[in-house]
């Protein structure tokens, strides 16, 4: 430092540098030195008047009590004015005021002023930012406790911003995910690292539970963790169906290519059957028979709810009226469920028909209502609900559509459905009954028809509050045939003798069956392992009056093979058989209206269809 400067030497280098406005001012408060001014005015122009006179009488009232203060108790204040200049600009300062003394007596102030307004502009949008935003925004000290939260915050769990900063925010987490939620924490204090896609489950007042994905960071001067917070609850409850819905489908697939497999094995099995009770005339060995029978048919009959199951049932769609269809199948339902259980039908008032196979969807309310009663063993009430609804764009249960569907709620007042075990409850064979007493496919069945129809349906349950099953139907939107029209019967004269039928059937054990069975009705019969086959024959025989052909065949299939007869042979007459049983599989290759033989078929359905494809539908004697 150059000694030989003067105290105002001194003073004014200090001035220069500084970005501070520096005033000096006497016991009164009148400026007796200022660094500098704001634009538009001169120092000359504020020395030697009051500091007051510069500003509103409500700032000059905050000025003064502030100056006596310090002058009281001798020690320096802080304080923030507000200062409009001529144009009506306004501008923030912060104040620091200490009292200069001599001989111990107040004779005046020091004040260094700076001007805070971008600062508190930064600050005010930084507060509007918090406020307005839509994601979840807090401040959490080191000592576990919310220092701030947004409105948005309170609003998703619903406390006030009060509630939120007054307890540990561990205390609003979900009990299963304290210990997860404390180790993170810890650890991103630790290490000081920023946490990405961290997730955890706060309760909302309600007692429910909403899921928060967060990313946050930890403040290395203060240890204060500022972290930004997105309800994922409903994004992640959609995640969830589409995945159950992407499994389903997955075992869905997997059940129909074990249901067609099956299929030709009990069409085998069945037909042989029949064969061997024709011949056979021991009463012993006639027993053994019916019992094969009657377990194959049984086994036939899994192999639907399969096939149901995998949404490879054809569907004969209707416009049907749910409450009529309800209303009529309580009749039944009475037979079979208890008297210690009550049944009641809420039925909606003017309820649309919607559009649907009349059998799959009694056999869906009928599935509902009997899982229902199993949750009743002590008796109790079942409840079927019927209404409109009409689901906006964000769609409904099971990513459905928007649009208008019905919807029936099968409620009881049973235990309900434990947590861990909701999401299975439509599995295929999955079940919590005593062994014996189900194979666990009713809810999985009617899981697999509704979705064919374009459903969809849901399980809302608690444990000790009994269980609501949903099912969403689309409103039948075209006209459809009413319930109960008729195809009409195709009637002739019995078939003329010998004539020629081509079968195709990779399937050896059930091709056996349908050449002995066609054979013994009178019938020539070609035989041929895959499509090409069967095209080879056509080629070389000009007297074949019928093709059956199998649809899923090696080599080429019943559909492609369908095409190159109809070219070889216009109008020849094609019945195709299928384990899968549904021709909308194949529609890009079947022809319009194609006849389809469900496989296990016995003796007498496939002659009906045999003389139905070729015009004559009067049975033959065997």
């Amino acid at each position: 430092m150059d000694e030989s400067l003067s105290p105002q030497a001194l003073l004014d280098q200090i001035t220069a540098y500084s970005t501070d406005t520096i005033m000096l001012l006497d016991r009164e408060a009148k400026v007796l030195f200022i660094s500098r001014t704001i634009p538009g005015m001169t120092p000359a122009e504020v020395v030697g008047k009051e500091l007051y006179a510069f500003l509103s009488p409500t700032e000059g009232a905050h000025v003064r009590e502030h100056l006596q203060r310090a002058a009281a108790t001798r020690q320096p204040v802080h304080y923030t004015t507000t200062y409009v200049d001529a144009n009506g600009v306004p501008s923030i300062w912060e104040s620091r005021v200490g009292p200069t003394l001599r001989d111990g007596v107040v004779t005046g102030f020091v004040l260094v002023a700076s001007n805070v307004t971008e600062r508190h502009a930064a600050a005010a949008e930084r507060d509007r930012l918090f406020e307005l935003s839509l994601d979840l925004l807090c401040v959490a000290r080191p000592d576990g406790h919310f220092s701030r939260v947004n409105p948005a915050f309170a609003s998703a769990l619903g406390y006030s911003m009060d509630e939120l900063t007054r307890r540990p925010f561990l205390d609003f987490v979900h009990p299963d995910d304290v210990e997860r939620t404390r180790a993170g924490v810890a650890a991103m204090l630790e290490r000081g690292e920023p946490m990405v896609g961290f997730e955890n489950r706060y309760l909302h007042q309600d007692g429910s539970a909403r899921t928060i994905e967060w990313s946050g960071a930890v403040d290395p001067t203060s240890g204060n963790l500022f972290a930004i917070g997105r309800d994922v609850t409903e994004t992640r409850a959609l995640e969830q169906q589409l995945r159950q819905a992407q499994k389903m489908d997955a075992v869905g697939h997997l059940a129909g290519g074990i249901a067609h497999d099956f299929n030709n094995l009990l069409q085998a099995i069945l037909g042989n059957v029949h064969f061997a009770r024709t011949s056979a005339s021991n009463p012993m060995t006639l027993d053994f028979l019916a019992d094969i029978e009657s377990a194959a048919e049984r086994a036939a009959e899994l192999t639907k709810k399969l096939l149901a199951f995998s949404r490879q049932q054809p569907i004969a769609f209707v416009s049907l009226d749910l409450n009529a269809l309800v209303r009529e199948l309580l009749i039944l339902l009475r037979r079979v469920i208890p008297s210690s259980v009550e049944l009641a039908l809420i039925a909606g008032n003017q309820l649309e028909e919607v559009a649907g196979d009349r059998s799959q969807i009694e056999q869906v309310v009928m599935n509902l209502c009997l899982n229902a009663r199993d949750a009743l063993p002590q008796g109790g009430r079942i409840t079927l609900t019927t209404e409109n609804v009409h689901l906006g764009e964000v769609g409904g249960p099971g990513v459905l559509a928007p649009g208008r569907y019905v919807r029936l709620s099968v409620t009881d007042d049973g235990d309900g459905i434990p947590e861990e075990i909701r999401g299975r409850i439509f599995d295929p064979f999955f079940t919590t009954k005593a062994q014996g007493r189900g194979v666990g496919m009713g809810l999985a069945t009617a899981y697999g028809i509704v979705k064919k129809h374009g459903g969809a349906l849901e399980v809302e349950s608690e444990e000790g509050q009994g269980a609501t099953l949903r099912v969403y139907l689309p409103v039948a939107t075209a006209p459809l045939p009413g319930v109960g029209s008729d195809e009409g019967a195709v009637v002739g004269a019995d078939h003329p003798p010998a004539q020629v039928i081509l079968v195709a059937e990779d399937e050896d054990l059930v091709r056996g069956f349908v050449v002995r069975t066609l054979e013994r009705s009178g019938y020539k019969v070609l035989v041929a392992k895959d499509g090409r086959e069967a095209i080879k024959l056509c080629q070389a025989h000009d007297t074949i009056a019928l093709a059956i052909l199998d649809v899923v065949m090696p080599v080429l299939s019943g559909p492609d093979a369908a095409v190159e007869l109809a070219r070889l042979r216009p109008g020849l007459p094609v019945l195709f058989s299928s384990g899968y049983s549904d021709p909308a599989q194949f529609s890009a290759s079947l022809p319009a209206g194609a006849a389809v033989l469900k496989k296990p078929y016995r003796v007498e359905d496939l002659l009906r269809s045999v003389r139905a494809a070729l015009g004559d539908a009067t049975p033959s004697a065997e």
